[in-house]
């Protein structure tokens, strides 16, 4: 897990280092994809996919003449669009088909007290904290 986590990092420097000069739509389809296959990963951290999205969107909205302030609120919903296409997929590409294996459950750690937590609050109906646990949870074990 640790090595992975690792991987991943270093090849997101080196995807930052790649993308840095494209134009600002290519390079936020690039790192939306980028993000999205990372997130795929159950070991995959997701603080340096979010930074690598909002500089490299950010620096290349600002080479390409954008004002700062609306490159970076273009990465933010480019991030945020990102995210929820990935909770939706883990949903069903994950949580379904998976949800009910019993290795998944253990690996996971379904039976820890912060995990029975999770599954109470999102067994009720649409509320804040149901909506704050998807999008802020972790992502493979709310999927699942």
């Amino acid at each position: 897990v640790i090595v992975a986590g690792k991987v991943i990092l270093v090849s997101l420097s080196m995807a930052s280092a790649s993308l840095a000069h494209w134009p600002v739509f290519s390079v936020s389809l690039v790192v939306f994809l980028i993000g999205f296959v990372v997130f795929m990963f159950p070991s995959a951290p997701a603080a340096p996919v979010y930074v690598l999205m909002g500089v490299v969107i950010t620096q290349s909205a600002h080479q390409n003449g954008w004002r700062y302030e609306v490159g970076l609120i273009w990465a933010t919903f480019v991030t945020f669009a990102m995210k929820m296409t990935f909770t939706a997929a883990a949903q069903k590409w994950i949580g379904e088909p998976l949800g009910d294996r019993v290795w998944v459950r253990r690996n996971i750690g379904i039976h820890t007290p912060y995990m029975r937590a999770v599954e109470v609050i999102l067994q009720e109906r649409m509320s804040l904290p149901k909506v704050a646990v998807l999008v802020g949870g972790p992502d493979w074990p709310v999927a699942v």
